[in-house]
């Protein structure tokens, strides 16, 4: 990597965002599901990343302008059910989905609005948004090589008390 390159941040973030809920299921489920279970999930997530941020790269000829925006899209995306379920918890009663949508709908609005104001900071963006997702993706996959080290057992599971076994007599 060229010391140009260094400085200006390639633009990966999207894919570890997109990718992030898929190591985090498989984390916590990593002694029921094999490994190969997620490689369908991750392929068809890579190809609607591309066919997201292909298009708005040529629409706003700008790859980490773009990159920013997927990310952000992403992530509420992915944040829409938490989310639901927030909101729900927090006014216990029954939330129309319509009010979610419509606070995603603002809140991706906003970061278009923040991103068009800070285009002078797009590269520093860039390297922020590319380590924090690296961490963000780091922690869950280790958590899943931790698991797969230790034979296939979940950190959670391990920490609990073996069921008692039921017999007849006990009916």
């Amino acid at each position: 990597m060229t010391e140009a390159t260094r400085r200006t941040g390639v633009p990966f973030h999207p894919i570890l965002v997109g990718v992030f809920p898929i190591v985090s299921l498989y984390s916590q489920n990593g002694g029921r599901v094999p490994l190969g279970e997620g490689v369908l999930p991750v392929i068809v997530t890579l190809c609607i990343i591309a066919g997201i941020w292909v298009p708005s790269g040529f629409a706003l000829r700008s790859v980490r302008r773009s990159a920013l925006l997927v990310s952000l899209f992403l992530f509420l995306f992915f944040a829409y059910g938490h989310a639901y379920q927030f909101g729900r918890d927090l006014f216990a009663w029954r939330l129309s989905h319509h009010w979610i949508s419509v606070g995603m709908l603002l809140l991706f609005a906003g970061g278009v609005y923040l991103l068009h104001r800070a285009q002078k900071q797009e590269v520093i963006l860039t390297i922020l948004f590319n380590r924090v997702s690296l961490i963000l993706v780091a922690i869950p996959a280790a958590t899943a090589l931790l698991q797969a080290i230790a034979g296939g057992e979940t950190i959670a599971a391990a920490a609990l008390p073996a069921p008692a076994a039921v017999t007849t007599a006990d009916r």
